[in-house]
């Protein structure tokens, strides 16, 4: 039984199942597997192989296969498995990968997240803040050279 990825909603799915469980798509097998036993699991990477074969793919399609890639199989071999298509022009029969460290879950659960850095006043410590433009606070010599402004505690810093 090969895993792949569902075209439609991206989660994991039999290559044996005729439509997705999750979301009902129609699995399409018109196209041969390229099945790679990859640490005792089978999988259906020919979506992987088409794009790292295909010259002209954006870097865009290339992280999406890549998170793909990590979605499907839990391990971060990605760039081995790349260099080895590049080489040998096909897919590999087995492959053994290391374990995932605890770190790169925590960066594969962080993957697509908004990162945000919060500014606060170093004076009173709120993070009611905002950006001083030189419209609003025009002659005001305080905020020359300053970039934040504290709504709380009116500060410039």
């Amino acid at each position: 039984m090969a895993l792949q990825l569902c075209l439609k909603c991206r989660e994991k799915i039999s290559y044996e199942d005729e439509t997705c469980p999750h979301c009902g798509c129609p699995i399409d097998k018109s196209l041969e597997p390229m099945i790679c036993n990859i640490n005792g699991v089978d999988y259906n990477l020919r979506e992987t192989y088409d794009i790292l074969m295909d010259k002209d793919h954006t870097v865009d399609e290339f992280l999406q296969c890549r998170r793909d890639f990590v979605k499907l199989t839990h391990k971060d071999g990605f760039m081995d498995l790349a260099d080895i298509v590049e080489e040998t022009k096909e897919i590999p029969k087995e492959l053994t990968m290391d374990e995932s460290s605890d770190i790169w879950e925590e960066w594969v659960r962080n993957l697509g997240k908004e990162t945000t850095c919060a500014v606060k006043c170093p004076y009173c410590g709120s993070f009611n803040i905002r950006r001083t433009t030189f419209w609003s606070d025009f002659g005001l010599w305080q905020s020359v050279g300053k970039q934040w402004v504290c709504k709380g505690c009116g500060s410039y810093f």
